[in-house]
């Protein structure tokens, strides 16, 4: 190859590299210092936290459904089994106090005919106190009460799961109530719009393009419409399961 052919080969391919870009500089994102909500122990919790939503409906659909949930019930009564054996485990670390009172009574005759009447009565009072040398009794107060707090936290936690699934459902039908409605009501200006443009072209005001446009439109909002009506009906169908 000769010298001229290499420079314009080099000039060829210079010629066809773009200019050097500039990648832009972003500073690095900084997290946020701590939380708006702190996350620990003592940070305030919200039991009626539905109520927020300002609406009634939700607040009735929620109370009623922590009401009547069968596996809430469930746990509420786990929770005062675990309370009661808490009370049991406390009370064989107290001395026992046990009295009682029999009598008796008997009429018989002695050797010279006389009647004879005898009352016996006898009283009884027993104090017994179990000393816990190994920590036995001190050991099973403890795991009782873990029990009753375990219990108390999964009650809580079915709660707020049923919360929860409710107040999800409602504002999603609310949320496709609100497209349906919005579905329908551009359906019906693409229906317009389609009238429109028919009339537009049919006077010879506007090219077949204009008509083609808005009939693919209209289409595409009317296939829109039965979509989030299923939704809807699906939505339905499992709030009610």
């Amino acid at each position: 190859m000769s010298r001229r052919a290499t420079v314009l080969l080099a000039m060829a391919v210079s010629a066809c590299a773009g200019p050097t870009v500039k990648t832009a500089t972003v500073a690095p994102l900084a997290p946020a210092p701590a939380w708006r909500t702190d996350p620990g122990p003592v940070a305030p919790l919200d039991r009626t936290w539905w109520q927020g939503f300002g609406d009634p409906v939700l607040t009735e659909l929620v109370e009623r459904a922590l009401a009547n949930n069968t596996d809430i019930g469930v746990a509420v009564a786990r929770v005062r089994e675990a309370r009661a054996n808490v009370a049991v485990a406390r009370s064989q670390l107290l001395p026992t106090l046990d009295a009682s009172l029999s009598g008796a009574r008997s009429r018989e005759v002695d050797a010279f005919g006389q009647p004879e009447k005898q009352t016996a009565g006898e009283p009884k009072l027993q104090v017994a106190y179990e000393v816990d040398l190994f920590g036995r009794l001190a050991d099973q107060r403890s795991a009782a009460r873990d029990a009753y707090l375990a219990s108390a936290a999964a009650r809580d936690a079915v709660r707020l799961s049923v919360a929860g699934a409710t107040a999800s459902g409602y504002l999603t039908l609310r949320g496709l109530d609100a497209r349906l409605e919005v579905a329908r009501s551009t359906l019906a200006a693409r229906a317009e719009s389609l009238r429109i443009a028919r009339s537009r072209v049919e006077h010879g005001y506007s090219p077949k393009l204009e008509l083609e446009q808005a009939q693919a439109e209209y289409e595409a909002t009317a296939q829109i419409v039965p979509q989030i009506a299923l939704a809807i009906a699906r939505a339905r169908m499992r709030s009610a399961c």
